[in-house]
């Protein structure tokens, strides 16, 4: 025997709501993803000024590249991905957070993130390394001290004339949702993945020729 039709009619109307709420929550996912990344962009764009910034006032003092290029690693800690050396730097394994998290609420814990600046242990070992890396007369000798994942990937350029030194800090940033696959940024052909080149730039005034000869640069 055959169901009364309003059955039927009200089990079309719970499946045309499930796909419609299905459809939302989809949009609503790639809508927090898109803003999500372009937080993330100006976020990095910010810290490669910052590092254009650096590159540019150690080369107006009289540094040469292999210190310009240091400093301006330095200040490009933030966007340079995982720590790689020191390699023996113990991950989650950090004594004050895993006693708040086993001790307290998460309000308490909530309350207290929002009331204090702690420091982890990766910060530390950085700001202990940061000078030994900086005095590294070689390559080979920096790697050791300290190096990150993506490194390698953020590269500086030097332009400018007279007495101004122009300098652009760029680096490839994997994108999370591809908004015009293959017209916006870069595909890469082994993982599919839209690259958007970012860059930060400086400029500043000359010094160094006043008092240095600018040789073996």
């Amino acid at each position: 025997m055959r169901p009364p039709a309003i059955y039927r009619h009200d089990g079309r109307r719970k499946g045309q709501a499930m796909i419609e709420s299905v459809i939302v929550l989809i949009t609503m996912c790639l809508v927090f993803f898109l803003f999500f990344q372009l937080c993330l962009g100006f976020a990095t764009r910010d810290v490669l000024d910052h590092a254009a910034a650096r590159a540019a006032r150690a080369r107006t003092v009289g540094f040469n590249r292999w210190m310009v290029n240091k400093s301006m690693r330095v200040a490009a800690i933030p966007v340079a991905g995982r720590m790689l050396e020191p390699a023996d730097l113990p991950a989650g394994n950090d004594p004050i957070l895993n006693h708040t998290l086993a001790t307290m609420t998460p309000g308490e814990v909530w309350d207290m993130a929002l009331h204090s600046a702690p420091v982890s242990p990766k910060i530390a070992v950085e700001s202990a390394r940061i000078p030994d890396y900086l005095a590294a007369i070689h390559h080979s000798e920096a790697r050791g001290i300290l190096d990150y994942d993506q490194w390698e990937e953020i590269v500086y350029h030097e332009g400018g004339a007279g007495t101004t030194i122009r300098v652009a800090v760029r680096k490839p940033l994997d994108m999370l949702v591809s908004v015009i696959s293959g017209a916006a940024g870069i595909l890469d052909g082994r993982r599919r993945v839209e690259t958007l080149r970012l860059e930060g730039q400086a400029e500043i005034e000359t010094h160094y020729s006043l008092y240095l000869e600018d040789l073996n640069y």
